[in-house]
């Protein structure tokens, strides 16, 4: 018997365009509404990690571009090192080159708004393809786009950027079974490679998690032998998106394991210090009950509010609690994806606190690498995400009364939620809150959200009204916390904060180096001198070369650096202190002021330093030390003289010169850039020229256009062996895990591109014209 071939449905018939386009308009308004301040008065973000690391980073790549420079090379942290090798910059991530245009200030306000429009459009469109209808895509729109996770992590920026982007990963996982191509396998493979390539990997690999858990729910298991095409392009997807970001991933590879993160990863006690506990889950629904830190006194709550507050607010909880009794048999195998996903997320949320986390840590050997457990409550979104739009979806299509006969679980539930609610009140009453503000919208949306659930459920009100009424109460609760947690400041702020302390001593050829460690006051201001291209002993940034820490951790205290010291440091995000900024190995990375400060109204005093050692010097000769704390007890000893001889970890068959005097060249420097540094130097005679610059693979150094070796020397700076009749000396960053990630990135954008092209003339030559997107 011949079968009948199904009628697929016109495209305009499933959707009604129009309608769609006015409910993205609409998010996009509620968007501009609730970023106006910064977007059009000129303000901008600083609280946390946006001044400390946020705005330096980013400044970098406006300073750097602006002037036409490369920057593959950071020479202001930490005395150099990597830039785009550190995946915190997100370099190769395309919103970001906004930063390359924009000055950094503004282009933060925009780059957070980009990515609220990101989450807010997709999750529509993703809810949309999964055919609920507009006023449940746009609910769940609502909430994903301006939950607290979104809002509060404006302040690490790359957190915002992995959640707005799994809609669209997921939506993407739809098209590949749909379309059942490669075009679709590639083009899911990028939007997962743009999680990774935005700076934050702990964050991303959860985003491929979700997306794989949620492909795995799409399978039908019943028919496998048809799912080998679907598996097979979800895998090719992936091994795609490693290929696309090679750019980044191979230079952070090569860097990472020069790094002080140990390669064990963090013990158990540190991986779980910032698990959830019972008094934060309150701040689910209240999210200022224990006061705002920056805008209160009397703080009670945990020091890092942005780590422990994950705002949902009580009536998306009602909206997900109701959602498994409106389930469906077509829904069930997604919706179970979804809140599995979610229980897991809440439980190793509450790291210590279970045995769940301490399983995990032991089995996966990336997951020692995490820290706060707090974050894996980002498991739980896509499932209220889903969950909030069935519910919605549910409640605006009841036709009749809903009894206790028909749906007596549906009921329960909403009664218990009732209870439970008047209980928190009265706890809120014997236990009052710090602030009042959250206390009232906690009453105002949770309320009013659980009497138009059983309004609707006994069809007292139309489904016109209850639509206006839930996506008002979705606004009023996003809007209650957002508004409130986003503090701005002028945009000159940054630029008048680094001004009037680094000034004086900026835009030096070869750059200052200074000795720079705030009181916890201050502590935003840390890689503030990068900024007027000043170089700086110490800094605030999540890696940290090993062989840098362990020569200062050395110069201060004699000692090997352990993996115990290591995890203090890390524990600080690296902000190292000093002891002793007068040792003579301190004094060797070319210190020339140290910044103290007033103890009582932390007055900036710069106290210059009379260094003996220039940022370049040639010496008469060389001594071989194969071994690394050989080496830096040598140099920590008063038999080194850094003048006389440099000392090698290889040698360079080279004979020494049989006089012991000092042979000490002036050294010019012409250019100091941060992949290209050019000198001055005319020796008379053989030696040896040593630079105060991080020796690192990829410094290459040319001696009158001819190449010559660079020697890593004194542990860990660069050197390079002069002959007589040298004039000129070049050194130039050109790392081969660059040059070869990025040759390997180029071939898939050719790749996809090409792909692209194709499936486009497909379209424009085969498809009706109206029907050709």
């Amino acid at each position: 018997m011949k079968k009948v071939k199904k009628n697929k449905i016109p495209l305009e018939n499933k959707y009604n365009i129009n309608i769609d386009v006015l409910c993205i308009i609409f998010i996009v308004i509620l968007v501009l509404i609730f970023f106006s301040e910064p977007l059009f008065t000129g303000k901008s973000y600083f609280l946390g990690d946006i001044e400390a690391v946020v705005y330096s980073f980013h400044h970098y790549k406006y300073d750097m571009w602006q002037a036409g420079k490369l920057f593959l090379w950071d020479p202001y942290t930490y005395c150099g090192q990597p830039y785009t090798a550190d995946i915190h910059t997100g370099t190769f991530y395309p919103v970001n080159w906004i930063f390359f245009f924009i000055p950094t200030a503004t282009a933060i306000v925009i780059y957070v708004v980009i990515h609220f429009l990101i989450a807010g459009i997709f999750s529509y469109i993703f809810l949309r393809d999964l055919e609920f209808d507009y006023v449940p895509s746009l609910a769940g729109s609502i909430f994903y786009s301006f939950c607290g996770f979104m809002v509060i992590r404006i302040i690490h920026a790359n957190f915002i950027t992995d959640c707005a982007l799994l809609p669209l990963c997921l939506y993407s996982v739809n098209i590949l079974f749909r379309r059942k191509n490669l075009l679709s396998s590639l083009l899911l493979g990028l939007f997962l490679s743009f999680t990774l390539l935005s700076g934050n990997y702990q964050l991303s690999l959860m985003v491929y998690g979700i997306t794989f858990l949620y492909f795995s729910g799409k399978l039908d298991l019943k028919e496998l032998k048809k799912q080998l095409l679907p598996g097979g392009l979800f895998f090719t997807g992936i091994i795609f998106s490693f290929m696309f970001m090679a750019v980044q991933l191979l230079p952070a590879w090569e860097y990472i394991g020069q790094t002080m993160r140990i390669a064990n990863g963090l013990p158990y006690d540190m991986a779980t210090k910032d698990s959830i506990g019972l008094k934060q889950l309150l701040l689910f629904i209240i999210p200022d009950y224990f006061g705002l830190p920056w805008r209160y006194n009397g703080y009670t709550g945990y020091p890092y509010f942005w780590e422990a507050c994950f705002y949902v607010g009580i009536f998306p909880i009602l909206l997900t609690s109701i959602a498994p009794f409106f389930i469906t048999d077509k829904e069930k195998k997604i919706f179970i994806i979804f809140i599995l996903t979610g229980i897991l997320g809440i439980t190793l949320s509450l790291g210590k606190y279970t045995p769940v986390y301490g399983l995990f840590y032991s089995i996966f050997p990336l997951f020692k690498s995490y820290r706060c457990p707090v974050r894996w409550l980002f498991l739980l979104l896509p499932g209220m995400l889903y969950s909030i739009a069935l519910s919605v979806k549910r409640l605006s299509n009841i036709e009749k009364p809903v009894t206790y006969k028909e749906n007596p679980g549906l009921i329960i539930s909403l009664i218990l939620a009732g209870i439970i609610m008047i209980n928190l009140l009265l706890f809120i009453m014997l236990v009052p809150p710090k602030t009042i503000a959250g206390t009232v919208y906690f009453v105002i949306t949770g309320f009013t959200g659980f009497i138009i659930i059983f309004l609707r459920l006994y069809c007292i009100i139309g489904k016109k009204l209850f639509s206006v009424i839930t996506i008002t109460s979705l606004i009023i609760s996003a809007f209650s916390f957002g508004l409130v947690f986003n503090l701005t400041v002028e945009g000159e702020y940054f630029d008048k904060r680094a001004g009037q302390v680094f000034d004086i001593l900026k835009d030096k050829i070869p750059p200052e180096r200074i000795y720079y460690f705030p009181p916890p006051e201050l502590h935003g201001t840390r890689n503030m001198p990068g900024t007027r291209k000043i170089s700086t002993l110490i800094g605030y940034n999540p890696l940290i070369l090993k062989r840098y820490g362990s020569y200062l951790f050395y110069s201060d205290n004699k000692l090997p650096l352990t993996p115990e010291v290591q995890l203090e440091f890390i524990q600080q995000s690296n902000m190292i202190p000093l002891n002793n900024v007068t040792s003579k190995m301190i004094l060797l990375l070319n210190l020339t002021s140290v910044y103290s400060f007033d103890e009582e109204n932390y007055k900036i005093n710069i106290i210059p330093v009379k260094n003996p050692y220039g940022r370049a010097f040639t010496v008469n000769s060389y001594h071989v030390i194969t071994d690394d704390y050989r080496t830096l007890q040598y140099m920590g000893s008063n038999e080194f003289d850094p003048l006389s001889k440099v000392l090698l970890d290889e040698d360079p068959g080279i004979k020494n010169p049989e006089t012991i005097e000092k042979v000490n060249y002036p050294v010019e420097f012409q250019v100091f850039e941060p992949d290209y540094i050019k000198m001055k130097v005319s020796p008379e005679q053989s030696c040896w020229l040593f630079l105060s610059e991080i020796y690192y693979p990829g410094w290459r150094a040319f001696v009158d256009g001819k190449e010559r070796k660079v020697y890593r020397a004194n542990y860990m700076f660069r050197s390079i062996e002069l002959k007589p009749g040298d004039n000129t000396v070049e050194f130039y960053f050109r790392p081969d895990s660059f040059r070869k990630g990025a040759a390997i990135s180029v071939i898939t954008i050719l790749m996809l591109t090409g792909f692209l092209l194709k499936d486009i003339m497909r379209r424009n030559t085969k498809l009706p014209s109206s029907l050709a997107l």
